[in-house]
C-alpha cells in the first residue's frame, strides 16, 4: 500500500507543480481522486490489519498455519496491488483512455467516455463481491467430493458477507450517480465529488463497524 501511495502523491505533487499539461486533468478534479484513492486506502489497510489480527494473531483458537492462511493472504495481496494503477491513474484524464478503458467504453457504454480511474474502481469494488462468490462455490463443491473435503478450507466469514454487501452497494451508489449524470447529460467528471463523499461514508460505516471495539458489530464480525 505504501507503493501506490507514493505513486499517486508522486503523480498529485508533479501535476500541481508541473505547468499545465493537456495530457493530465485539472488539479481540483485531481486533488478529489486523490480523495477517493486515499479514503479507500485507509479503509482497506486498517480493515485487512484487524481481519489478520482477529483471524489469525490473536485467535486464542488458531493454532497450526493452514491453507486458509495463504489463500488469504494471496486473496489480500491481489487486493492491494490494484491500488497500484488506480493510483497511476489519479490525475489522468477520461480522453484519451487506456486500451483496455476505451474497449470497455465502446463495449459497454457505447462509446462514451469513462476514464481509467473509475473502471478501476469499479474492479475494486466488485472484488470482494468475486472472490465471495468464488470461496463459496468453492466451499459448496468441494464439500460434496469425500476426497477433497479437506482442502475446502473454511466456509465464508460473516466479516466477508459484510465486506462484499458493503463494496457492492457502494459500487450500485456510485453507478446510480454516474447514470444520473449521464442521463443529463453533465460531464461525467462532477460524479466524481459525489462518488467521493459515498466513499468517504461507506469508509466510515466500515471502520465504525469493524475496528472500533466498543462498536455493537465489531464482535459479531470478527472473524
Amino acid at each position: 500500500m505504501g507503493i501506490a501511495i507514493t505513486v499517486a502523491v508522486r503523480e498529485l505533487a508533479t501535476l500541481i507543480a508541473a505547468p499545465p499539461d493537456p495530457n493530465h486533468q485539472p488539479v481540483l478534479a485531481s486533488l478529489v481522486r486523490f480523495g477517493i484513492f486515499f479514503a479507500l486506502c485507509i479503509r482497506w489497510t486498517l480493515g485487512t490489519l484487524w481481519y489478520l489480527d482477529k483471524a489469525y494473531i490473536s485467535n486464542k483458537n488458531f493454532g497450526a498455519i493452514t491453507a486458509g492462511y495463504f489463500v488469504d493472504f494471496f486473496v489480500l495481496l491481489t487486493n492491494f496491488l490494484v491500488f497500484v494503477p488506480l493510483a497511476l491513474t489519479v490525475t489522468a484524464p477520461a480522453i484519451p483512455a487506456s486500451l483496455l478503458a476505451q474497449w470497455l467504453n465502446d463495449t459497454l457504454l457505447g462509446g462514451k467516455q469513462v476514464s481509467t480511474f473509475i473502471w478501476i474502481l469499479v474492479l475494486l469494488l466488485l472484488y470482494d463481491l468475486l472472490w465471495f462468490t468464488a470461496k463459496s462455490l468453492w466451499w459448496l463443491l468441494i464439500g460434496r467430493i469425500s476426497w477433497f473435503r479437506s482442502w475446502r478450507g473454511d466456509p465464508p466469514r460473516r466479516i466477508h458477507a459484510f465486506w462484499t454487501v458493503l463494496n457492492f452497494l457502494t459500487l450500485l451508489l456510485c453507478a446510480v450517480i454516474f447514470l444520473g449524470y449521464g442521463f443529463l447529460g453533465k460531464d461525467l467528471q462532477g460524479a466524481e465529488v459525489w462518488i467521493l463523499i459515498v466513499i468517504s461514508l461507506a469508509s466510515g460505516i466500515d471502520i465504525w463497524a469493524t475496528i472500533v471495539e466498543d462498536s455493537p458489530y465489531s464482535q459479531w464480525l470478527s472473524p
